[in-house]
């Protein structure tokens, strides 16, 4: 059974596991897709950082510590240590998600570091019994340096937003077309 950690600050929530699966809500509204799923565990959101071709999830097969206010999951991959730092923002409803790499090899190298998830945008009972069509219903645009996820209004309901803002001392690209993202496993799942 996967440890797992609930952060809040009393309207965002964000549920996390030793594995790095889990989802985040803003009341009964689901921002990321989730499924309990302990077989298959990609579900949430996946920091996958790709070091000079050694790819690898920032949470999963990490050392996960649950702090009372944020998740750490540590991790070496060959010359490579990384942190990833998650909570829960106190003043605002929303979650920092923060990476730190360390080369601890004699040669510099190039790292790429991706964000995914899934965008659900609605409550969680209207996402499970119509998972494609809800799917179908979220629009993406890039504006003012910020990928933003719309849920298109349906009647008598209003738009709905998500957005996610990446600092970089590097370039930031942003991707949202699933189909030529490569996710775990090195798959186009």
């Amino acid at each position: 059974m996967p440890e797992s950690q609930l952060l809040t600050n009393g309207s965002y929530t964000l549920f996390i596991t030793d594995s790095g699966q889990g989802f985040s809500k803003r009341g009964d509204i689901m921002m990321t897709r989730w499924r309990a799923d302990n077989i298959r565990g990609d579900w949430g959101v996946h920091i996958i950082i790709n070091a000079a071709g050694n790819v690898f999830d920032a949470a999963k097969d990490a050392e996960a510590v649950f702090l009372p206010f944020k998740a750490e999951f540590s991790r070496r991959e060959e010359d490579i240590s990384s942190k990833l730092e998650v909570c829960v923002c106190a003043r605002q409803d929303g979650e920092i998600r923060k990476i730190t790499l360390t080369n601890h090899g004699t040669e510099a190298k190039t790292v790429e570091i991706g964000g995914f998830f899934e965008p659900c945008i609605c409550p969680w009972a209207e996402e499970a019994a119509h998972p494609g069509f809800n799917r179908l219903t979220i629009d993406a645009a890039l504006r003012r340096g910020m990928l933003i996820f719309e849920k298109r209004p349906r009647e008598g309901n209003r738009g709905r937003y998500l957005y996610t803002k990446l600092i970089s001392p590097g370039e930031v690209v942003y991707l949202s077309d699933r189909l030529k993202a490569v996710g775990r496993g090195k798959t186009l799942e």
